[in-house]
């Protein structure tokens, strides 16, 4: 009996541990190796070096920032990625504003301006010179619709963008032609002159090119590879082009020797118009279409689909955003908000929410959106908001 007694006690003593070893964590070991300080800051490092893993990431899934804020540049570029993205300290918020019985739209340098314009009953006489709030940036007008629709082999501006500008009493106004001015008061002059001009180019490249039989195309507008060009030119001789493939949800863009992607647009072959656009910084070894304008677009495929070292668009940084969730469908005070966007900047601390000091590439990229802004209107799109309040 004293032997069961004992076999059955040894059977029980596990279940009769004291409650502080049950709950006691497992101890685990944790082996240093010499690689502990390479470990990467991105959440599926595991997978940022295989090449089919990479591959097989959608690009239009997200475009949330996967990378830590803990990341170096230098951890990037020990996994291979060389990306010239500005350090940003200030975010603009710039509102796209149509006003009724005038043409075109305009481009406010931030909603306390827009809110001051209202305020001041869409009127000049009563705005501070030291800040400029309460004018507006740029008045975009669309100019030979019917060619911006239609594709044509010729060169035809689609959109002209004036600047507003503000000069006090001292300050001399620069002696142009096309100046108009806007408002004339004792202490200060409103100006407004034209600042961009936007010209569109359709299949520039299939021009260039032979078949097999080695004879030209003769119709390139059913071609889905077709490239279209974009061409800004602004008052200072200055010129920036945009490209883009038929049929493609992108365009690529250079400032400042940084290849620049806007990221969602619907494309010139969909009739639905898109909500969302961002505008991507790209690595130094992603292939674009600036750097390729004028070669075969399947070999600019095949430098996509070959590169093993490409993240995918969800971790680049985005400099620009462009939305329409916010926008009013009745008017306020006889004006209708029709988008924001948001631009990064590097204010060293000085920030203005009027027109005065907006850094170049803002007023650059801003102009390039209220161009995209203009095509995506023109198409059906859905909103989320329904529901629109007017003062």
């Amino acid at each position: 009996m004293d032997r069961v007694r004992s076999l059955i006690g040894g059977r029980r003593n596990p279940r009769r541990q004291p409650l502080a070893q049950q709950n006691r964590p497992p101890v685990t070991h944790h082996t240093r190796t010499n690689n502990d300080d390479q470990i990467t800051v991105y959440t599926i490092s595991e997978t940022l070096n295989d090449a089919n893993t990479i591959a097989d990431q959608s690009d239009t899934e997200t475009l949330n920032t996967y990378l830590s804020e803990s990341g170096t540049i230098g951890d990037m570029q020990r996994l291979g990625y060389v990306n010239r993205s500005p350090q940003f300290d200030s975010i603009r918020d710039i509102r796209f504003i149509s006003i009724l019985l005038t043409k075109g739209f305009f481009a406010f340098p931030s909603q306390l301006s827009y809110n001051t314009y209202l305020q001041n009953k869409r009127k000049f006489d009563n705005v501070d010179p030291l800040t400029a709030i309460g004018i507006p940036l740029f008045h975009a007008i669309p100019v030979n619709v019917m060619k911006s629709i239609f594709k044509t082999t010729k060169s035809e501006p689609i959109m002209k963008i004036y600047k507003y500008e503000l000069y006090t009493a001292d300050g001399t106004v620069p002696n142009q032609t096309d100046i108009q001015i806007v408002y004339d008061g004792p202490t200060y002059k409103i100006i407004k002159y034209l600042y961009c001009t936007i010209f569109r180019e359709d299949g520039i490249m299939q021009r260039n090119k032979t078949s097999k039989n080695n004879t030209p195309f003769r119709d390139s507008y059913d071609d889905q590879d077709s490239k279209i060009k974009h061409t800004l030119r602004f008052n200072n001789g200055n010129k920036i082009e945009m490209f883009n493939i038929n049929g493609r949800r992108d365009i690529d863009t250079c400032i400042d020797g940084i290849p620049l992607r806007w990221f969602g647009f619907s494309s010139f072959a969909s009739p639905f118009g898109s909500n969302d656009i961002k505008l991507l910084v790209l690595d130094d070894n992603m292939p674009n279409l600036m750097e390729n304008n004028e070669s075969d677009t399947n070999s600019y495929s095949n430098i996509n689909n070959n590169t093993s070292t490409i993240r995918p668009l969800g971790y680049l940084p985005v400099w620009s955003k462009y939305t329409d969730v916010d926008d009013s469908l009745l008017p306020t005070r006889r004006t209708v908000h029709l988008a924001n966007l948001e631009v990064k900047e590097t204010s060293n601390g000085i920030e203005n929410k009027g027109i005065m000091k907006i850094p170049e590439n803002t007023q650059i990229l801003t102009c390039m959106c209220m161009l995209l802004h203009d095509y995506e209107s023109r198409k059906e799109r859905r909103h989320n908001n329904n529901i629109a309040t007017a003062i």
